[in-house]
């Protein structure tokens, strides 16, 4: 887990300047925070928060889209102290201290190569992003991430095949809250029947608050396309636990 700040009016700027901004509080006053969550070997979550850091921001953020059996990897940022005895563990990795890698396996190295595709997708193809539709780049730099193991034409038909509305520009410009109704979000994303389908699978529904958001032909391919562990799906199924990557699971 770790957060990176899109925008402001700061590039360019000397480490000295920088640093006087951070003792003064003032580097992140024009930035928007965004949230970043990657299972090792699992997928991608992206959530801009705003542009504060501190724990009533950081931590039910956490606690929203991480699951209590799980070992926390963060940084040394104190608005992260006291989660530890709510999940399996925490590791803190001292970037202040020039720690950047413990054991071999304890470091935030995953989360910040996702942060970098999303940094260098704005500065490369778009240019500049408003903090009103931040979570449209968000989701698409998830959607890219999350099935980067599929070749592009793959991707691309899949995308395609997923479009259910037309984003009007009337919509697009509309002053008030963010509300990805007409865009693909991985939450939203409903798996092609024919897609990594398995002939000795069972299928399976993905359930959020009563609603059924997608119907996989395995526990494979649930797996694949969720990120979510599928002894944790299985689990679920099988009545030992109520949710697993903060969902709920029944067979099809």
């Amino acid at each position: 887990v770790d957060e990176v700040y899109i925008g402001g009016r700061v590039p360019n700027m000397s480490k000295s300047k920088r640093k006087k901004l951070r003792d003064t509080g003032t580097i992140n006053q024009h930035k928007t925070m965004v949230m970043g969550f990657l299972e090792r070997g699992g997928n991608l979550k992206l959530i801009p928060v705003g542009g504060s850091n501190n724990i009533m921001a950081i931590q039910p953020t956490v606690r929203d889209n991480v699951q209590n059996d799980a070992v926390l990897i963060t940084d040394s940022l104190h608005s992260y102290n006291g989660l530890k005895n709510e999940y399996a563990g925490h590791e803190v990795v001292n970037h202040s201290e020039h720690e950047y890698v413990r054991d071999g396996v304890i470091h935030t190295n995953s989360i910040e190569g996702a942060f970098s595709l999303l940094k260098r997708s704005i500065i490369g193809i778009y240019h500049q992003v408003t903090p009103k539709h931040l979570a449209r780049y968000c989701d698409e730099t998830m959607f890219r991430y999350n099935l980067r193991g599929m070749k592009d034409a793959t991707r691309f038909n899949y995308s395609i095949s997923q479009i259910n509305g037309r984003l009007t520009y009337k919509a697009l410009v509309n002053t008030g809250a963010y509300k990805n109704t007409n865009l693909l979000t991985n939450e939203q994303i409903a798996t092609p029947e024919k897609l990594n389908s398995s002939k000795n699978g069972r299928p399976v529904y993905q359930i959020k608050d009563g609603v059924i958001l997608n119907r996989f032909n395995s526990l494979k391919e649930a797996q694949q396309m969720t990120g979510v562990k599928n002894h944790r799906i299985s689990k679920v199924l099988n009545g030992n636990r109520i949710t697993a990557g903060g969902y709920q699971w029944k067979y099809a």
